[in-house]
């Protein structure tokens, strides 16, 4: 760290406990979007088996309590709680993500805010102010590794998210500047996660672990547990030892932040299919191209050539499973030949082993490319994806794809997220009330924390 310079949390914090951040009014949107986007994953997430497996686990160490995880089960801690939320959002991969620091942002800050608001009286303006400040935590910690930090084999919403996390939870929980520059660099400690998971059930449980982790870190912080505030990068500090040679550093970022606008400059995007953000050029680009043939037994070849770290991720080829399927580029390319409009359908043990479309997964060959040094990570110029298929007539059809629908430069509607939400089984009137109803409200009051995944709860959402 400079001298005279104060460091990452101290500087953060400084900004994030102002009582206003004079943000605009598309901040306080985006945000409330993001709650109701990650509400609706972690309803349609509760059924999953890492969901379902998370929930026993917690009941059967007797961590029963009063706050109820948010798609229905018994009361928990606030802790439980919390975990139970952040695996149910991350369950099938549908929730939101962000390019700065490659994470999956809401489900772990939604997972902890949604149990805390169950036990503090939290506005729907606290929530999504306490949001931002964690999604500006997470922006600038991206912006200190750059993308190094992903590609180096960290899965950056179990390093960075616990420290997101800890900053949305001081903001919730009106923490001082010297608490919530505690409670982040407390989260730190809890780091961890490997890309090595992707593609099994503990991917989720990452999302679970840095939800309950910065809520943890919070908590402490605010009994007074101190910690070392110049972690960020010193000698064998934080930095040194999950960065890279190429990453601009802390003392760089903390001297250039541009706090409170990393929702305009970053904006989150959103997930219109259920799978690995790397496998929807391949979804959208196939479903473009099922215009050129009349069923898929006329295709003879098919080739997706994409960036190879890109591919390193979603490097699955026939899966085995539904987690592998939603981590396959084969497998979603096909999806997006077969199916008229991908969905959680197509994303089925059943569905994913039929003998016609492990064939065609088969028939995808891939090809990959290396990046530039240095770059973002981002669906750019630089990370064109081209998908062809050949027809058995000799005919090649090909398309170019850099954005999709959903992204950062292409969001969703709210209708189109009202409807997603809608398909994950919160009830039409509670969402549109959601987005329409006074900032001023009641979390609780709304009701959308009490929508119910009917498949595994008698209770039911909308009567």
């Amino acid at each position: 760290m400079s001298p005279g310079v104060a460091g990452f949390s101290d500087t953060f914090a400084k900004w994030a406990c102002q009582p206003n951040l004079n943000l605009d009014d598309n901040d306080g949107t985006e945000a409330r979007l993001a709650f109701l986007d990650t509400v609706a994953c972690m309803v349609i997430g509760a059924s999953e088996h890492q969901s379902i497996a998370a929930m026993a686990a917690m009941e059967r160490g007797q961590a029963f309590g009063k706050v109820k995880p948010v798609g229905g089960g018994v009361g928990l801690s606030l802790f439980a709680a919390s975990f139970v939320n952040g695996v149910r959002a991350h369950a099938i991969d549908y929730d939101d993500f962000e390019f700065s620091g490659s994470t999956h942002p809401s489900a772990a800050i939604f997972g902890a805010l949604c149990s805390l608001a169950q036990l503090n009286s939290l506005t729907i303006h606290q929530v999504c102010d306490a949001w931002i400040v964690g999604y500006e935590a997470l922006i600038w910690l991206g912006q200190a590794f750059g993308y190094s930090h992903y590609e180096k084999g960290w899965h950056s919403s179990a390093t960075l998210g616990p420290i997101g996390v800890a900053a949305a939870v001081s903001k919730a929980l009106d923490l001082t500047i010297l608490q919530m520059s505690y409670a982040m660099s407390l989260a730190a400690s809890y780091s961890a996660g490997l890309k090595a998971q992707f593609g099994t059930d503990t991917k989720a449980i990452h999302l679970g672990n840095a939800a309950e982790a910065g809520l943890r870190a919070a908590f402490l912080a605010m009994e007074n547990v101190n910690s070392n505030r110049e972690i960020w990068d010193q000698s064998k500090g934080y930095f040194e030892l999950y960065g890279a040679t190429q990453s601009p550093g802390f003392d760089f970022i903390t001297q250039n932040m541009e706090l409170g606008q990393a929702v305009k400059k970053f904006p989150v995007a959103r997930k219109l299919w259920p799978s690995c953000a790397y496998t929807h050029r391949a979804i959208f680009g196939a479903q473009n191209l099922r215009s050129k043939f009349s069923s898929t037994d006329e295709i003879v070849g098919i080739c997706v050539k994409l960036p190879k770290p890109f591919h390193d991720v979603a490097h699955f080829g026939v899966p085995t499973t539904v987690s592998e399927a939603r981590f396959s580029v084969q497998y979603c390319v096909a999806a997006g030949l077969m199916s008229e409009k991908v969905s959680c359908k197509d994303f089925d043990d059943q569905i994913i082993r039929e003998e016609k479309r492990q064939q065609l997964t088969d028939l995808v060959e891939i090809e990959t490319y290396d990046l530039p040094a240095g770059d973002s990570g981002e669906f750019s110029l630089n990370t064109v994806e081209k998908i062809t298929i050949t027809l058995g007539t000799g005919q090649i059809h090909e398309i170019d794809v850099i954005d999709v629908p959903g992204d950062s430069n292409n969001p969703m509607t709210d209708s189109q997220i009202i409807q997603k939400s809608v398909e994950c089984g919160i009830c039409r009137s509670t969402a549109e009330a959601f987005l329409a109803v006074d900032g001023n409200t009641n979390v609780i009051q709304t009701g959308l924390l009490d929508q119910n995944n009917e498949a595994i709860f008698d209770e039911v959402s909308c009567k």
